[in-house]
C-alpha cells in the first residue's frame, strides 16, 4: 500500500505558507442581508451528490455582490461553501475566502484544474493532478497548513485523456473515498494512510457517491457497489457504451447512473436495473434529485424525471448549452449560455419553465451551488457573483 509521502516531487509541490493577503481577491461589498441556511460542502453539495440544498430559495433574484479570484478562468470547480469560508479553485492553487465579505484568508499553489475542494469539519481536501501524477491533499481550513498528502499509485489512462483521472474526493465515516487510474482508493482522513484498495476493470471514469453502506463508482464499461469498509466489491453492472463521466446520484435505494444517451435506475443493494428513461441523442450525466423526481443532462438539454418510473416529465432545451442544477425547494437554478453571454435562470421544479432569468452576463459554465441563503455563481474570470432573494 501506499501512503503519505513528503512533498519531494516538483509536479506537486505544495507551497503551504503562501498567505497572499494582500493581492488579488477584492470585493464589491456584500448586502445587508445576513449569512444564513446549509452550507455545499462538496461537489454535488452531498455524499449523494444530490444537488439538494437544505433551504429554499424562491425567485426572483437580485445580484448582491461579486468576489474577484486571481489567476481564475472559465473552467473551474464550484465553490465549497463552510458556515465562515468559501474555499475555491483556480488556475495553479485554492483560494480560502470569507463568506461574509470575500476578504481572502489564505492561498496556496497546488498543481491541475478542477480541484474539487471538500470541506469535511477543520479539514478541507483537494485533489491535485499534472501528467501521470497526482495527489490527495488534506490543508488546515483555518489557515491551509499542509496536513497530509496522498500519491496515487497511477493516473490516467490510455485513452487520448480520457479516463482515470484523478476524481472528486468523497467522505465516508473515517476515510476518503477517491478514484484514480484503476483504482478506487479508502484513505485515513486522520493520516493519509491508504486503508484499502479496490481495482476497476477499467480507468474510472467517475467520482464516487454514498449510499447505505456502499460506494458507487463507474469506469469505461461498468457501474460498481463497493463496501466502505472493506473495499469488497458488492456488485458490478455492465454495458456496451462508455459509462458516466460525473458521480452517480443515490435517493430512494436507486443509483441513477448513464451509458452514452441512456440514463438508467439501478437497486442499490443488487445493482439490478429499476428502469430505463427514453434515450437521448449524445451522452447524459446524473444531474441531480429532490422529491419525487431525479433529473438527467446533456450538452444543453435538462430533464426531470419521475424516480420511480423513469418518465420524463418535462425536458428543458437551450440553443448552446446548460449547466448541472443547484436545486432548492421547488426551483432549480442552472447557467445557460447564449454565443457570447450567458445567464442564471431560474425553473420550476413543477414544469421545467423558466420563471425568472439574470441580465445578460459573463458566467462560467459551472454549476451554481445554494449556500448561507444564497445562490453562488462563478463568473467567467473564475471569481464568484452572488445572489439574494427579491424578497
Amino acid at each position: 500500500m501506499s501512503g503519505p509521502s513528503r512533498l519531494s516531487q516538483p509536479v506537486l509541490t505544495v507551497l503551504s505558507v503562501l498567505m497572499c493577503l494582500l493581492a488579488g481577491c477584492t470585493a464589491i461589498p456584500f448586502g445587508s442581508a445576513p449569512l444564513a441556511g446549509s452550507t455545499w460542502l462538496m461537489e454535488g453539495g452531498n455524499p449523494q451528490r444530490l444537488r439538494a440544498a437544505g433551504n429554499g430559495l424562491a425567485p426572483p433574484l437580485v445580484r448582491e455582490g461579486e468576489i474577484e479570484i486571481e489567476g481564475a478562468g472559465l473552467f473551474a470547480s464550484p465553490p465549497s461553501i463552510g458556515p465562515e469560508h468559501l474555499y475555491v479553485d483556480m488556475e495553479g492553487g485554492l483560494d480560502a475566502v470569507a463568506a461574509a465579505d470575500g476578504s481572502r484568508a489564505w492561498r496556496i499553489r497546488l498543481k491541475g484544474f478542477y480541484l474539487s475542494p471538500v470541506v469535511d469539519g477543520t479539514r478541507v481536501y483537494v485533489r491535485a493532478e499534472s501528467g501521470n501524477q497526482g495527489a490527495l491533499i488534506a490543508l488546515d481550513a483555518g489557515n491551509g497548513d499542509l496536513l497530509w498528502q496522498f500519491d496515487f499509485p497511477e493516473v490516467g489512462s490510455g485513452a487520448e485523456n480520457m479516463g482515470g483521472h484523478v476524481t472528486a474526493p468523497l467522505p465516508a465515516g473515517r476515510s476518503l473515498l477517491i478514484a484514480s487510474g484503476r483504482n478506487l482508493h479508502a484513505v485515513d482522513h486522520d493520516t493519509g494512510a491508504e486503508v484499502w484498495r479496490a481495482r476497476l476493470a477499467e480507468p474510472v471514469t467517475s467520482s464516487a457517491a454514498l449510499g447505505d453502506g456502499l460506494a458507487y463508482v463507474a469506469d469505461f464499461f461498468n457501474v460498481y457497489a463497493f463496501d466502505t469498509e472493506s473495499g469488497a466489491e458488492v456488485w458490478r453492472h455492465g454495458g456496451e457504451q462508455v459509462a458516466q463521466f460525473f458521480a452517480p446520484v443515490v435517493v430512494d435505494g436507486q443509483v441513477h447512473v448513464s451509458f452514452q444517451g441512456f440514463f438508467l435506475a439501478l437497486d442499490g443493494e443488487t445493482g439490478d436495473m429499476v428502469w430505463e428513461a427514453d434515450p437521448v441523442v449524445g451522452p447524459v450525466i446524473p444531474a441531480g434529485a429532490a422529491g419525487n423526481r431525479v433529473y438527467s443532462k446533456s450538452g444543453h438539454r435538462l430533464r426531470a424525471h419521475d424516480l420511480q418510473t423513469g418518465e420524463v416529465l418535462w425536458t428543458y432545451e437551450t440553443l448552446n448549452f446548460v449547466s448541472l442544477p443547484a436545486i432548492s425547494h421547488g426551483h432549480l437554478y442552472v447557467v445557460i449560455r447564449f454565443g457570447e453571454g450567458s445567464h442564471l435562470v431560474a425553473l420550476d421544479a413543477g414544469d421545467g419553465t423558466e420563471v425568472w432569468r439574470s441580465a445578460r452576463m459573463d458566467l462560467a459554465r459551472t454549476a451554481p451551488v445554494i449556500a448561507l441563503g444564497r445562490v453562488w455563481v462563478r463568473n467567467g474570470q473564475g471569481g464568484i457573483v452572488t445572489f439574494l432573494p427579491a424578497n
